[in-house]
């Protein structure tokens, strides 16, 4: 909420209902003297909770000492109706940076549906969400985190973010992202509903992309029957291909993929070897 409620010094602040472009606010006092909560009527007919409390600061125009009512929020995710879009995207990349599946899930609706386009299925449910990013946090090590980039919000309860990966505040290499996230209220507070992420593909074809997208449209204009037929099937012909797959060739492809990993894995850590021998010798010549 970006609007300031600014009452003069003195004034009591048991003012208890105002006007602002035809809504009423009406604001409740809470355990806290200096703290109220706002109830704002949505079209619905539910009451939105927003809490604010309000600060002594100078008024620039009068050098006047006022009372401000201005948001605030607490530090965890259970306990506190959030305030905005932004904070509630915002508070979900924390709690994965904090490795917190507690918090993740609290920020979750029970019918989410979560797609990583970097899989070929999605993730449905909160169960099913919470358990990916689990994985997630086990696969990002102790040191690897989210650096927001951009929090943009738009109509309807969504919100747009630009992301990438960082390892000790380096950032690594094809690990930008983006993220679109359409929301759901559940009384005073917001719930991931949906997230669809695309992350940067370490693979640039360039030109070639549009050469083959070229080719691929002058064949469905050639061929619009077959296109069509191609449109409709084409999940069919997917899971048709990876069920030959798996009967076929997975059991002689799989072990090779699985060794050719494993040799990379061993160049790997025989380069962190050679690096840390390197730098320990450099450290003695010094």
């Amino acid at each position: 909420m970006a609007t300031a409620i600014c009452l003069p010094a003195g004034r009591s602040p048991a003012l208890r209902s105002f006007s602002y472009k035809s809504r009423i606010d009406i604001a409740t006092p809470l355990a806290s003297q200096n703290r109220y909560e706002l109830n704002i009527p949505q079209k619905s007919n539910r009451m939105q909770s927003i809490f604010i409390q309000h600060k002594k600061l100078k008024c620039p125009t009068t050098n006047k000492n006022v009372q401000r009512l201005v948001p605030f929020a607490r530090s965890s995710a259970s306990d506190f109706p959030v305030l905005s879009l932004s904070h509630t995207i915002k508070q979900f990349y924390a709690s994965v940076n904090k490795r917190n599946i507690n918090d993740i899930a609290e920020l979750i609706s029970e019918d989410c549906c979560f797609e990583d386009y970097s899989f070929p299925y999605s993730f449905q449910g909160k169960q099913d969400i919470v358990s990916f990013f689990n994985q997630l946090t086990e696969a990002m090590g102790e040191n690897v985190q989210f650096r927001i980039r951009q929090v943009n919000e738009g109509d309807e309860l969504t919100a747009f973010v630009n992301w990438h990966l960082e390892w000790k505040e380096n950032q690594i290499p094809f690990t930008r992202g983006c993220t679109f996230f359409q929301c759901s209220t559940e009384g005073a507070k917001f719930r991931i509903k949906a997230a669809q992420v695309v992350i940067e593909s370490p693979i640039k074809p360039g030109k070639i992309a549009l050469a083959t997208l070229k080719i691929l449209t002058s064949l469905f204009d050639e061929f619009p029957s077959a296109a069509e037929w191609f449109f409709k099937t084409q999940m069919t012909i997917l899971h048709a291909l990876t069920s030959i797959y798996s009967l076929f060739l997975g059991s002689f492809i799989n072990p090779i993929l699985g060794c050719y990993a494993n040799l990379w894995a061993f160049i790997a850590q025989g380069l962190v070897y050679a690096i840390s021998i390197l730098h320990f010798i450099a450290k003695l010549l010094k």
